[in-house]
């Protein structure tokens, strides 16, 4: 992978151009998207930035493609207290939470392996419940689906 120069003092919003696979690049001429930066820490060092549009709340980049989700911290104290962590929609939804919260960055990632030994999760909208809940599923049954037949297939194989 090679490493995206990232400016140490981020501004609150930077022109961004937005790439089709997700991830974006700082505009050096001023011209592409005006966008909100989040950056994501990692022992004590920024790993990645999200940008999403000043005027809407999604979609949203990353400036590496490393960041899977933000509020690990919400999970944890939901697995320590024995209650639901609250998942939000959105990067934005995540900062008017006060990181009250978490949201999934990259919904390709391993979902159940992010997710861990949360408790159980309370979403924000039933959308987001929805779409959740096929994700978990599709990611889950893909390995089991190619090992499902009927007695006639097997005898014909």
């Amino acid at each position: 992978m090679i490493a995206t120069p990232c400016p140490i003092e981020l501004a609150p919003l930077a022109w961004i151009e937005p790439s089709s696979d997700g991830t974006f690049q700082f505009s050096s001429d001023g011209r592409g998207l005006l966008a909100k930066l989040y950056q994501v820490f990692e022992n004590d060092e920024i790993i990645d930035v999200i940008a999403w549009p000043v005027d809407a709340t999604s979609p949203w980049w990353t400036l590496r493609g490393l960041a899977t989700h933000l509020g690990q911290h919400e999970m944890r104290a939901a697995w320590w207290e024995r209650r639901h962590a609250l998942m939000v929609a959105t990067p934005q939804h995540y900062v008017d939470h006060v990181g009250e919260a978490f949201v999934i960055i990259d919904w390709s990632a391993d979902l159940n392996a992010i997710l861990g030994d949360v408790p159980g999760i309370v979403c924000d909208s039933a959308a987001l419940a929805d779409r959740l809940r096929r994700i978990l599923v599709s990611q889950a049954m893909p390995g089991i689906l190619s090992r499902i037949t009927t007695f006639e297939q097997r005898a014909a194989a």
